[in-house]
């Protein structure tokens, strides 16, 4: 085993037999009947939407902030060159989180290192092919990051031939630097989670706290972009004082700001020498810690794991069925530190993202049309969040994995089984709309009866995407062959939840959205048809999804195999 991880040079063939296989794995899944095009489709479009917001935001960012006259000199090269030392710092610290989770999902969670230990492959050489597979993921950020930020900017400042070779060399050396960080900070975090592995509780309460920290930084950031551009005085934002602190704390970014000066041809000797310096010695040292990481990783695959000691306890009390299988769904979904996160904490964190949306989308509808809209978009973003948290569901019957065949021997019957994984999810969901409705109704958006309208639409509408979600899975369900049956990779099963999301918003929320702004407009009050076409639109989906999770039940149930 030790002789295996011993260095020697790459294996040539073997590298590139690695590097095939790697890729016709990666389009392999085109070819799969349950391929998620309609996924696909929505990765692209809001790829697309959110690319060309942020060019259109962006070039009119940069035509006000190049403008700007310091001591009542225009000096556009500087103002550049400090928009892309902020810009490459924050695209920097994104690139290497996403560096440490592709590091970590490589070396620990890929079920093939474990067959290719047992294999007569030279350690260097799948080291080799592992770290190709980082960077060529990596480079694909780099590209929708730096490139997009580059390209965008180019037309402002007038760039030359040298600000596009420069923008090429940039994306293609950004990934050694975000991956070499990415490398020392990976070991750490492992520990880290080593100690919250099995301390469920405190594993949701400090994720939840980060994740609702993080919302609330996001919000602030984008409450202020939104005044600045209502207010039409980003020009006076930007005082003397401002930017003196702006040049000040540019000048304290690595790698940022030689990489920035090294692309606009500020010093291009000198900022590109050292930025070739950080990217040589940010390889070595990512090829150091990544190699002692994978010899770890693939060790750890061969000589196994121990397993989490705890005390022992009495037997727990009698139980009935369904108790017992709700107790069972939530320990599921407590334990397991993927679905706890992706359910739990977004279902708990959901009304905050109501709240904060509601209050920068409310004033800006008001500023631009001078109509009240609040209730509208308040059931229109709870719609939205709602379905994005219950995508979750559609693994209510896939995340069981072999434990299925278990509970399907017992003696309870399908409606059970069924519906204790329902009652689960409705508790989350009505606990997150009353948390939501309280919260809306508490910041003045909503009076007492309308928060009361939104607590009921929103579980209706909740209740009929998780009837939905269930029985399809019980239809597509796959069950999955990694340790312990977590499922880590989506489905078209939740493409299809958020396509029906959108439509009910669509349909729905933006209709009651338009009439009342048009009703308003025109001096007529509505106020009585939001409340019954909400209302009617909630039960009438919330039945016929009803009828279609209960109709050939338990013959759905009995047939199912999970594919096999």
């Amino acid at each position: 085993m030790n002789n295996k991880f011993k260095d020697s040079a790459p294996d040539i063939a073997t590298l590139r037999v690695l590097l095939k296989k790697q890729a016709k794995e990666t389009f392999s899944g085109f070819k799969d009947k349950k391929f998620d095009y309609l996924g696909l489709i929505l990765k692209i479009a809001i790829y697309i939407c959110f690319t060309a917001t942020f060019v259109f935001m962006f070039v009119r960012f940069s035509g006000v902030y190049l403008d700007i006259k310091l001591y009542g000199v225009q000096d556009i090269s500087a103002r550049a060159y400090e928009m892309l030392t902020v810009l490459y710092e924050v695209v920097f610290l994104l690139t290497v989180i996403g560096a440490v989770g592709q590091i970590n999902h490589t070396l620990f969670h890929n079920d093939e290192n474990m067959l290719f230990s047992a294999m007569p492959i030279n350690g260097s050489t799948l080291f080799l092919s592992r770290l190709i597979s980082i960077y060529l993921k990596q480079l694909i950020v780099s590209i929708i990051f730096v490139f997009t930020v580059n390209i965008s900017l180019a037309p402002s400042i007038h760039a030359g031939a040298w600000y596009y070779v420069a923008t090429l060399l940039t994306t293609v050396f950004w990934p050694f630097l975000s991956i070499s960080v990415a490398s020392l900070i990976v070991l750490p975090m492992r520990k880290v989670l080593e100690f919250f592995k099995n301390r469920f509780v405190l594993s949701f309460v400090c994720v939840t706290v980060m994740l609702a920290g993080g919302f609330t930084a996001y919000y602030f950031v984008l409450n202020a972009v939104k005044q600045i551009l209502l207010k039409d005085d980003l020009r006076y934002f930007f005082t003397e004082k401002v930017m003196n602190s702006i040049a000040e704390g540019v000048s304290f970014t690595v790698p940022a700001r030689f990489v920035a000066g090294f692309v606009l041809g500020r010093d291009t000797l000198v900022n590109g020498l050292i930025s070739l310096a950080i990217a040589l010695v940010c390889a070595g040292f990512a090829v150091l810690m990544i190699k002692l990481l994978f010899r770890k990783a693939m060790q750890s695959k061969t000589q196994g794991r121990s397993d989490f000691e705890r005390k022992k306890k009495a037997f727990p009390k009698r139980r009935s069925p369904f108790t017992a299988l709700i107790k069972k769904e939530f320990i599921i979904v407590f334990r397991t530190s993927s679905y706890m996160f992706s359910y739990f904490s977004v279902a708990l964190i959901m009304p905050l993202m109501v709240f904060f949306c509601l209050s920068l989308g409310d004033n800006m509808v008001k500023t631009l049309v001078g109509v009240d809209t609040s209730l509208e978009l308040a059931l229109i973003l709870t719609m939205l969040f709602g379905a994005i948290t219950n995508t979750f569901c559609a693994t209510n019957i896939s995340r069981d994995g072999m434990m299925f065949y278990c509970v399907k021997a017992m003696p309870v019957s399908a409606k059970q089984v069924v519906f204790s994984k329902i009652a689960l999810c409705l508790f989350t969901t009505v606990l997150s709309n009353l948390l939501n409705a309280v919260l809306v109704g508490a910041g003045g958006f909503v009076n007492v009866g309308e928060a009361v309208l939104l607590a009921v639409t929103g579980v209706l509408f909740a209740f009929s995407q998780i009837c939905y979600a269930t029985r399809a899975d019980m239809k597509f369900a796959r069950f999955s062959d990694s340790d312990g049956g977590e499922i880590s990779q989506s489905s078209d099963l939740i493409s299809q939840i958020i396509v029906i999301g959108f439509l009910s918003i669509i349909i729905c929320g933006g209709a009651l959205l338009y009439l009342n702004v048009q009703g308003n407009l025109k001096g007529m009050k509505i106020e009585n048809v939001t409340w019954s076409v909400s209302l009617v639109a909630a039960i009438l989906s919330c039945v016929f999804f009803y009828i279609y999770l209960v109709r050939k039940l338990a013959t759905k149930y009995y047939e199912f195999s999970g594919g096999y």
